[in-house]
């Protein structure tokens, strides 16, 4: 009986260790541009993200993402996306992003929010197995009656584990 559990055990934690390799935290920053009339147009945007490598060429990938100050409103994101990377496994990379994500823009006491499909694309420089960085565009959406588009030009740190 001892055997097989800590045979389990050692199964479980070789399992882990395996998956945990694919697995992605990181943190990024970067100037914004928006068609808000009268509202300076480059505010700074701060982010967080985790992701997971499905496949060499495939990651999925969460972000919560500060989208900054707009005049006497502020706005943020928050999104599922896929990202194909091509080619896969290479130093240098070009990637495509389809993301669902959810945005609120607090103005004036009151908040909008939108929901739906954005993209981004950009290049991923791999430095090491556990560090890269990523230079990138990425498309949001704000407010819900018209959907104002806000595009991020962002450098992204990321460390695998």
């Amino acid at each position: 009986m001892n055997k097989i559990s800590l045979a389990a055990l050692l199964v479980a934690v070789l399992a882990t260790s395996a998956s945990a390799a694919d697995m992605y935290i990181g943190l990024k920053i970067g100037k914004v541009k928006h068609t808000i009339n009268g509202v300076p147009s480059t505010p700074t945007d701060i982010g967080i993200l985790g992701g997971y490598m499905i496949s060499p060429e495939l990651a999925v990938e969460f972000e919560y993402i500060d989208l900054g100050n707009y005049g006497a409103s502020r706005a943020n994101a928050t999104d599922v996306s896929l990202l194909y990377f091509y080619p896969e496994d290479e130093t240098f990379s070009l990637y495509a992003k389809l993301s669902y994500a959810a945005s609120e823009w607090r103005a004036q006491g009151r908040s909008e929010y939108f929901s739906g499909f954005t993209h981004g694309l950009g290049i991923q420089y791999n430095e090491s197995p556990v560090l890269s960085y990523r230079f990138g565009l990425d498309r949001h959406m704000l407010g819900n009656q018209a959907a104002i588009n806000v595009d991020a030009l962002s450098i992204t740190g990321i460390f695998h584990f």
